[in-house]
């Protein structure tokens, strides 16, 4: 026989003793539906979670379609939907809220709710009510460790799960943490004692900024880890207490992974608020550090000056590195090359822990990259993925692979660029280091003639970004320039377009985006193209060498399609003079280039001179040039000569080749 008791909550002594009776009798089941459990030997608990969102609309429709109410249209199910969610799709909501249905928003069947819960509310002990009570400080799934640090009756988890008021999960670690589901979390709040309550926020404030301090220590040690949302959704609702201006700033530095992720105006508007706050000189510098990292525009050296100052002042070493470290980067973004390459030195040397001295390396490299040094850019970026597999974090490490990659990419290295990309993928996690080697690797594959791989790369990279709510632009240039190679002008347009509605689009990341759209214009043989590379090469001063010379490689050969080689000759000879030795593939496309100009201006001498000065490196593009550039020198002489087989295969692929081949057709 079967016995089935719904809604057993109230079971008393006597039911319970008829039970144990009926249960030693042969061949009885008894199924019993309640949120108590029996404690009868024999018990098997099969826990019942809530419905999912599509069947419990499904049963919210039965139960109101038997009372002949209907559901009117899209509009009006949707309503019903997030009233549902409102009471987490349990099975009992839906019922009492289907209800009490008269075709509109259900609002009756609430009460009914509400007294089965008040019901569970009265069986519970004074203490376990306030435990119940307390446990709505928490705005995230929280574990046993944390109720201790909370709670005043941490113990009363136990029958709190076992009256099912609350819900208990293994995380990913296998730590058991604690839920409550909105519906019994609105009810306990509302119906718990306001000293209880107070008592628990207090110590709840304590117990999350005390995390963040501590999360602090181990970023300092090892290097940060990417925010998890359980530790950020604490620190958020510990913050909005406005507690004192030190657990205030201890929640903001808690939370700069998080808001760098997902909110950087937050960050810098928490940042503000606490700029005249009472703080010791390790809280200001820990604020500074987020601070600088959140800034719209870098710092100038009027703005470096106190931080460094403060950088002296902290107690502790590695925080002291640490500001040192984001003001220097920014100094050299800034155009500060000498005062981020002094404290670059400072960093990258002992009493600095290693890690620090790998960041030392890393502001060494950015200043090699700035002084078109790109072999010095590997041996800096090499020395600090040396130091950062022994001390660093995995993300750190990504990051400074990151750095080596581009340096092998423009030294024309591309297969070793592209392993150093992949091993910085196996290593960056899921956040914005990800986003920037799938970039990487993408560039890697514009330069190697590969456009539809390179987009594929950058539809990773701007997928990882979108999954935190960015708009990742580097990506987004880099497709741009994929698709200028294929061709794809109507989809570039749109590409560039959402660059132009992005915000606080980077300065030099706007420069390319408008460099490749007048390359476009070039490639299509408008000769508002050339005027405006004209315009893009005056703005790259700003930015350093490289930037100047990649504008003058595509005004040269916008020029050279255009049937203008003198202009093209000027234009690549001023370019490549701005190039020290040693800058890799972009000296070598100059050259290359330059060439088959002098060949156009009648110096087939004077081409083969810059042809011979080119050392031979890998990848199609340079191959490519260089054969353009003997066809060229070689029909200025007078020769029938026709482009080498190789070449012609590159059209489609590549922009430059098309361009540079257009004045011969």
């Amino acid at each position: 026989m079967a016995l089935v008791l719904d809604g057993a909550d109230a079971l008393g002594p006597q039911e319970h003793e008829a039970l144990t009776r009926w249960l030693a009798a042969p061949n009885v089941r008894v199924l019993v539906a309640s949120r108590v459990r029996t404690g009868l030997p024999g018990e098997a608990v099969l826990e019942v979670p809530p419905l999912a969102p599509s069947d419990a609309l499904a049963l919210y429709e039965a139960h109101a379609a038997a009372l002949g109410v209907r559901l009117r249209g899209p509009e009006h199910r949707a309503r019903i939907a997030a009233r549902l969610a409102e009471h987490d799709h349990l099975p009992l909501a839906v019922e009492l809220l289907a209800g009490a249905a008269d075709g509109a928003l259900p609002p009756a069947g609430e009460a009914g709710l509400t007294a089965a819960l008040d019901l569970s509310w009265t069986r519970l002990s004074p203490a376990e009510r306030d435990a119940l009570a307390q446990c709505t400080v928490f705005a995230a799934p929280f574990a046993a460790e944390a109720a201790a640090e909370v709670l005043d009756s941490p113990g009363a988890l136990v029958a709190l799960r076992r009256a099912s008021l609350l819900g208990a999960s293994p995380d990913v670690d296998g730590t058991v943490r604690y839920t409550l589901l909105r519906t019994v979390r609105a009810h306990a709040a509302a119906q718990g004692d306001a000293a209880a309550l107070a008592r628990a926020a207090e110590r709840h404030t304590a117990w999350a900024a005390a995390a963040a301090r501590a999360e602090l220590q181990v970023a300092l040690a090892v290097g940060a880890r990417p925010a998890r949302p359980e530790p950020s959704a604490e620190l958020l609702a510990a913050l909005a207490r406005q507690p004192s201006p030190a657990l205030r700033a201890d929640c903001v530095v808690g939370l700069r992974s998080w808001w760098l992720e997902h909110d950087v105006a937050a960050l810098r508007q928490a940042v503000d608020a606490l700029a005249d706050a009472p703080l010791d000189a390790d809280r200001r510098a820990a604020l500074a550090v987020p601070g600088v990292m959140a800034r719209a525009e870098p710092l100038g050296a009027d703005e470096a000056a106190p931080l460094q100052r403060l950088a002296v002042a902290v107690s502790d070493l590695r925080l002291g590195d640490g500001l040192r470290f984001v003001v220097a980067r920014d100094l050299l973004a800034s155009g500060e090359i000498a005062l981020g390459e002094a404290i670059g030195q400072r960093l990258a040397r002992p009493p600095s822990t290693p890690r620090q001295q790998a960041h030392g390396w890393l502001l060494l490299a950015v200043v090699a990259r700035a002084r078109a040094d790109w072999p010095g850019v590997v041996r800096c970026a090499e020395r600090a993925v040396a130091l950062l597999r022994a001390h660093g974090s995995s993300e750190e490490l990504a990051a400074a692979l990151c750095a080596r990659c581009l340096a092998l990419r423009v030294d024309g290295r591309l297969a070793d660029a592209e392993a150093v990309a992949r091993e910085a993928l196996r290593h960056a996690g899921d956040g914005r280091t990800a986003t920037e080697a799938h970039t990487h690797l993408g560039l890697v594959a514009v330069a190697a003639l590969a456009p539809e791989a390179a987009r594929a790369s950058f539809a990773l990279a701007r997928d990882v970004a979108a999954r935190r709510g960015d708009v990742e632009v580097y990506a987004t240039v880099g497709d741009a320039l994929a698709l200028l190679e294929l061709g794809e002008r109507r989809v570039l347009e749109e590409r560039l377009a959402e660059l132009d509605a992005a915000p606080a689009v980077p300065p030099d990341h706007r420069l390319r985006a408008d460099e490749i759209r007048a390359l476009a214009a070039a490639d299509a043989g408008e000769p508002e193209g050339v005027a405006a590379l004209e315009d893009v090469l005056a703005r790259a001063e700003a930015f350093g060498a490289l930037h100047v010379a990649e504008v003058a490689l595509s005004l040269g050969w916008a020029r050279l399609a255009l049937g203008d080689p003198v202009g093209a000759r000027e234009v690549l000879a001023a370019g490549r003079a701005r190039l020290g030795p040693g800058m890799g593939s972009v000296a070598e496309q100059l050259l290359a280039s330059e060439a088959v100009a002098a060949a156009r201006c009648g110096e087939p001498d004077r081409a083969e001179a810059l042809l011979a000065r080119a050392s031979p490196r890998p990848g199609e593009l340079v191959a490519a040039l260089r054969h353009l550039g003997a066809h060229a020198a070689a029909r200025a002489r007078g020769h029938r000569a026709r482009p080498p087989t190789a070449l012609l295969a590159l059209l489609p692929r590549s922009v430059a080749v098309r361009l540079l081949l257009a004045g011969d057709r």
